[in-house]
């Protein structure tokens, strides 16, 4: 390969939840029949695009496979436009990976493409001659490696690091990954403990939701937890994407045959275009200015005339509960006005904020609309 020009690659930083923590997949480089400064770091699944024309995705899924034996399920946030073919002969596309890297001097001439990604289940097995020792690493260990010896990674991945650290995980509060952590770990709690079936004042607020929603429109749910809220919606002749941030919970939807894919409403974009965004339960978990931050990235997400649903616990401040599920859980309480403020704020146009309640609390309950 001629080093006078960039050498573009590309490299996966692979991510999973397990036990109700964030793992990373790291790997330690390792060439024994090549003399280099970077053997013994650590670095994520990386390599060049092998031949002319190669899509970056299909090079990717490449890499992940050859490097660690694993399978791409997704990349994360993924974002590309459709192929262009202008004269018909030619072909041309979009995307946006989660970030670029350049080395500027010595090593070789490297122009990265960086995308966050996860694998399907299995073992990883290292690369001969390449890597070995592919390993997940819990977050919180790399990011100590990061910050405390950053030599001992591979100097072309590490500014991708600082994006990761940064704008990933430096987004989630102790809060809200606690919060996720008590669901991960006790799915099956949580079921027990809540109704099964829509009903009372939440059957009457999602059904003046939907009547503001076009026939068969395409609706997001933001925490669907075992899918009872989107199951009947569904039987209403709506299209839903069930999402939740607790794999556990998908997993779970996955297995019953729903279209569902993990989805942390703070750190994740929403992924498309939606007639409606319903989060029943979800953004009482968080805090104001996330809140906020949800409430702007849901705007986003939505037709013009669009529908945010959405349902909060009445009260003041904010507390720690153990309640159904013998876990941490974070809550933040509203009250009408200063809910009002904020979901307006974000460019709504409020149609409902109502008083609900169920067995155990009080709500509000927000019915709002993307004008222009």
């Amino acid at each position: 390969m001629n080093d006078n020009y960039c050498v573009p690659f590309v490299a996966a930083i692979i991510e999973r939840q397990h036990n109700g923590k964030t793992e990373l997949l790291i790997q330690t480089r390792y060439n024994p029949s090549r003399e280099s400064i970077y053997n013994g770091t650590f670095e994520f699944a990386a390599g060049t695009l092998d031949k002319a024309y190669e899509n970056v995705y299909e090079a990717i899924a490449r890499e992940i496979k050859e490097e660690t034996g694993m399978t791409l399920r997704r990349v994360i946030n993924d974002s590309q436009t459709e192929v262009f073919k202008p004269q018909e002969v030619d072909a041309v596309f979009g995307f946006k990976p989660f970030c670029c890297v350049q080395q500027l001097r010595e090593g070789r001439p490297w122009v990265g493409f960086i995308f966050r990604c996860e694998v399907e289940d299995g073992t990883p097995v290292g690369q001969e001659g390449e890597s070995k020792d592919v390993h997940w690493v819990a977050v919180e260990e790399v990011k100590t490696l990061f910050e405390q010896t950053p030599e001992k990674l591979f100097s072309p991945e590490v500014r991708a690091w600082s994006y990761y650290f940064n704008e990933v995980t430096g987004q989630q509060d102790d809060s809200n990954q606690t919060t996720l952590q008590s669901y991960e770990a006790n799915v099956k709690k949580y079921i027990q403990g809540t109704p099964q079936d829509v009903s009372g004042d939440v059957k009457k607020w999602i059904d003046h939701a939907l009547s503001n929603v076009k026939e068969g429109g395409n609706i997001l749910e933001l925490g669907s937890a075992f899918g009872r809220d989107a199951t009947y919606i569904e039987a209403k002749d709506f299209t839903v994407e069930h999402t939740d941030a607790t794999k556990a919970f998908v997993d779970l939807l996955q297995g019953q045959g729903h279209n569902a894919r993990v989805l942390n409403a703070i750190t994740d974009d929403f992924g498309g275009t939606y007639d409606m965004v319903i989060a029943n339960a979800v953004l009482l978990h968080f805090k104001p200015d996330e809140t906020k931050l949800v409430l702007e990235k849901t705007y986003k997400s939505l037709a013009q005339g669009g529908v945010a649903a959405f349902t909060v616990k009445q009260g003041n401040g904010e507390s720690w509960s153990e309640d159904k599920l013998s876990a941490p859980r974070y809550f933040c309480y509203w009250q009408a006005d200063g809910l009002r403020k904020v979901v307006e704020g974000a460019g709504f146009e409020i149609t409902e904020l109502t008083n609900g309640s169920t067995k155990n609390a009080d709500w509000l309950q927000v019915i709002a609309k993307k004008t222009v």
